[in-house]
């Protein structure tokens, strides 16, 4: 199915926040671009696979501590 052009750029947009969110460092507000059960996977970090606002706040940790590049 392809996509209409609403879509298209509803998803342009979301990849646009996501940027500038991780570039602010706003966690915080990760509620506006991911459901509260999704999931990132850190595994190559040595860190698990984590879930919902802890992920959030285990990636920020990860983050400040260097043990994840603010670009992956």
């Amino acid at each position: 199915m392809a996509l209409v052009a609403s879509d298209r750029q509803a998803i342009t947009d979301l990849i646009n926040m996501h940027g500038h969110l991780i570039d602010r460092g706003a966690f915080d507000r990760m509620d506006e671009l991911f459901t509260p059960d999704a999931e990132f996977d850190l595994s190559d970090f040595g860190l698990g696979v984590r879930a919902g606002p802890a992920g959030w706040r285990m990636i920020r940790r990860a983050i400040r501590l260097r043990r994840v590049p603010l670009h992956a």
